[in-house]
């Protein structure tokens, strides 16, 4: 496989070279300089965007931005029907032809261009777009205007996102933190639940609009997802049909493929998009070392293990316009997964004196399952004053998940033989009411109203049993309860909103209240039964921006933030990864209240984009991991621990040096401080990537990137860096219509190690994991239709943000950046 795929790159690279030295030069080569002015002020217009094109081509020949005075040169061969497109933030675009070949220099003197747009309807053209644009209350990166689009996935296209970091194991974090939620199309989705990165990476980025990061939710969203909100929005359909389809394979055998396809006809309007594939690690190896402060006694284990898998999701949007005031959406997603994983752990225990204590070798099969849909109906009623709204909104969703694990005790010393078969089964119900007004009262002033009605139910199924040696008669095994453990939940939430907009600055205040009543019981031991009173918290929330000048802005914000724990962290079924570790839920957690402030500068152009967030954030019931020893099992469990306090900044900048030639950075640092009273630990984490992308003739790119990363501080630990590198290589052929990727990562290395630590009064645990470095990975994307008009979507749905994730005015960007990221499954 791995020499079929060079080969094939080298054959690509041998087409390449040779489609560049056969172009030929231009007969006349003439450089065209001028001014931009604003024609009412007469001033000079900084940064306006300057496009050679062709009337028989959409694409623009050459694209450069003037600089800050105005002044421009752009160098162009003679051709007939070309024009330069002058187009600047604010101002209507201008339309010069070019005739005048006969000099190589040719002066077009001052051009006036007006304010406010109108869209040329001679030619169709490809204009410069805001890459990435700072709203009041959320950052959004316009994914459709990046031309690494046509061949990254989702996950790849996030390295580049502002305040978004992609480390070398694909976790994703907000703002160097993971408790953050995932929306699709402005919805809730539990299709990112289990293993978001994976799901990211069947994403074709060419199927999404924006990626837009909202870091202080206001009053409208539910108080949960305390470091923010992904929202990652579709492409919107329009008249007639458009699609693409995508494959690819990876060095180790791993596929991947997917289909999207929109159409509008009548008042109906249908998006579909349907990915899937497999991941493959074919060599994982651990070892552990825990050390009893105790007894002073040591455990070693290795592991090795092969994990592999197949994951499918889709999503269905069906839109109705009853009329031009009325809209009906339906939409439908489901998902699918598993997680195969098998392989040997070798133990042996000494004592103080170096005496062995026990010795073993088990053998162990894991299945792990998750699936899962989710139904939503929107009702929308506009009205014909601008921006007033009325949204009434239902959802449905369940996500079932299952493990299943099998092991066996060979050449046991000092330790019982003997089988083990341990199996959880768990789902997640939701009903969801929702209704929302919006009430502009001008320009300025604008009101918000709303309340939301969540119906969940978790429910846990698990069962243990062993087999003594050479029996096939299952047993109880001692310590574990067969049993059934339902968790009830109802939240009630109601909230108001106020936005002021002027010229120079715009706030936004809001508050929401939420009830929330739960009950807790379990099947088999009733007596374990609670119904813990309900709590009620009042929400407040707030954004100021304001306008420095047309190229910057300032934001301060403040918010509070619920984090509700989920199934996962509730959950009292005892999880076995080895006879000395078990991860057990705690189903006594309670919401955690979090509050965060930030402070925030950005400054835009065309060539140049910096953006850079102080914040902090604190809380005194904080929801974490927690690890304690009991007769030599290490135990991993959540508790609402106590104080935690975290200061830090984010930084984002983008440069583009020449037309062709572009670099980035993404990154964060911050200072954590935990304590539950009796322990606790402070240090730093940071995490950022470099990248850069550089364009070339017959629409050839290459894009690198780099990145390093530190593990976070734990109340109990902390972890070592983890560095990764990459590079990839498209091309475009039958009119940009087929696009050939091949990303290549961490080919300079054979293994990716790192490892992570916890340290406590009474032991200490090491983990150190090594997995297979390198991959190489091709793609193929082809797109196909023809678009004439826009599908509407309803512009409130329902935001289900209420749950602890287990994985744990306005600026302009303009411009492009680049990057992409390595494949592969999680150990």
């Amino acid at each position: 496989m791995q020499k079929a795929l060079l080969t094939l790159l080298l054959a690509i690279t041998t087409v390449f070279a040779n489609n560049i030295q056969s172009q030929q030069p231009p007969t006349q080569i003439v450089k065209f300089t001028g001014v931009v002015t604003d024609s009412i002020s007469g001033e000079t217009v900084p940064y306006a965007t300057v496009s050679a094109i062709n009337i028989i081509s959409p694409t623009p020949l050459k694209r450069i931005a003037a600089d800050d005075k105005g002044k421009f040169e752009i160098t162009i061969g003679e051709a007939e029907n070309q024009f330069l497109l002058i187009d600047a933030v604010g101002m209507k675009t201008k339309f010069i032809p070019l005739t005048d070949y006969s000099k190589s220099i040719i002066d077009l003197g001052n051009i006036s261009i007006i304010a406010d747009t109108e869209m040329l309807s001679e030619v169709t053209v490809i204009a410069t777009k805001p890459l990435v644009k700072v709203e009041l209350d959320k950052i959004v990166y316009d994914t459709s205007a990046d031309p690494e689009s046509k061949s990254n996935n989702v996950l790849e296209m996030m390295r580049k996102v502002p305040l978004l970091t992609v480390d070398a194991e694909d976790n994703i974090k907000l703002k160097g933190k993971s408790n953050f939620k995932i929306y699709m199309n402005g919805k809730p989705t539990n299709i990112f639940a289990n293993n978001p990165s994976q799901v990211l990476k069947t994403m074709p980025a060419n199927t999404v609009k924006n990626i837009e990061i909202i870091t202080e939710p206001g009053a409208k969203y539910e108080s949960e997802g305390v470091d923010g909100i992904i929202n990652i929005v579709m492409e919107k359909t329009v008249a007639g049909y458009n699609g693409s389809v995508n494959a690819g394979i990876d060095m180790y055998g791993a596929l991947n493929g997917g289909l999207y396809f929109s159409t509008k006809i009548g008042k109906w309007g249908i998006t579909s998009n349907f990915n899937g594939g497999q991941f493959i690690n074919p060599g994982v190896e651990l070892d552990y070392n825990l050390f009893n402060k105790m007894n002073k006694s040591k455990l070693s284990q290795h592991t090795e293990l092969i994990d592999k898998g197949l994951y499918g999701n889709g999503n269905l949007n069906i839109n109705y316009e009853i009329d031009t005031l009325n809209l009906l959406s339906i939409s439908g997603s489901g998902w699918m997964g598993n997680n195969r994983n098998s392989g040997d752990i070798k133990s042996k225990m000494h004592d103080a004196y170096g005496n062995l204590m026990q010795s073993y070798i088990q053998a162990r099969n894991s299945k792990f399952t998750w699936n899962g849909f989710e139904a939503n109906v929107d009702y929308q009623r506009s009205f014909s004053k601008k921006d007033k709204l009325f949204t009434l909104s239902y959802k449905l969703s369940s996500s079932p998940g299952s493990s299943d694990r099998t092991t066996d005790i060979t050449e046991a010393i000092y330790y019982p033989i003997n089988k083990q078969h341990i199996w959880n089964n768990s789902t997640s119900d939701e009903h969801t009411f929702q209704i929302d007004y919006i009430e502009p009262f001008n320009k300025k002033h604008i009101v918000e109203v709303g309340a939301k009605y969540i119906l969940r139910n978790n429910i846990s199924n698990n069962h243990y049993e062993q087999f003594a040696s050479d029996s096939t008669t299952p047993e109880p095994i001692p310590g574990m309860i067969d049993d059934r453990f339902i968790h009830h939940q109802d939240v009630l939430g109601i909230y108001a909103a106020y936005t002021f907009r002027q010229m120079k600055y715009s706030f936004k205040v809001g508050g929401r209240f939420e009830n929330t009543g739960s009950k807790v019981s379990y099947e088999n031991q009733p007596e374990l039964n609670f119904k813990p009173e309900p709590f009620n918290n009042l929400v407040p929330s707030f954004n100021f921006n304001y306008k420095l000048t047309n190229f910057s802005n300032i934001q301060l914000s403040y918010t509070q933030r619920l984090r509700r724990p989920s199934i996962h962290h509730l959950n009292p079924f005892k999880n076995y990864s080895s006879p000395t570790n078990v991860q057990i839920g705690n189903p006594g957690l309670n919401t955690e209240v979090n509050n965060s402030f930030s402070l925030n500068y950005g400054l835009f152009s065309q060539k140049f984009n910096f953006s850079t967030s102080a914040f902090h954030s604190f809380t005194n019931n904080s929801i974490e991991q927690f690890v304690y020893l009991k007769n030599d099992t290490t135990v991993t469990t959540y508790n609402n621990i106590g104080k935690n306090r975290n200061t830090g900044v984010s930084t984002y900048f983008r440069w583009q040096i020449t037309p062709a030639i572009n670099t980035y950075f993404n990154g964060s640092t911050s200072y954590s401080f935990l304590s539950d009273g009796n322990n606790e630990n402070k240090g730093f984490n940071y995490g950022g990537s470099l990248g850069s992308g550089i364009t070339l003739p017959k629409d050839f790119r290459v894009n690198l990137f780099t990145g390093l990363f530190k593990m976070d501080v734990s109340l109990q630990g902390g972890g070592s860096h983890l560095f990764f590198y990459g590079l990839s290589a498209n091309k475009s052929f039958l009119e940009k219509k087929l696009t050939v990727s091949l990303n290549a990562s961490m080919f300079l290395q054979k293994y990716m190690q790192f490892s992570f630590y916890t340290d406590t009064e009474t032991f200490r645990a090491d983990t150190e994991l090594k997995r297979l470095a390198p991959n190489l990975r091709l793609s193929v994307t082809y797109t196909f239709g023809e678009m004439k008009e826009q599908i509407k979507r309803a512009k409130r749905t329902i935001k289900n943000d209420d749950l602890k994730s287990s994985g744990d005015n306005t600026g302009t960007m303009m411009g492009t950046g680049s990057g992409t990221g390595g494949m592969g499954g999680k150990p």
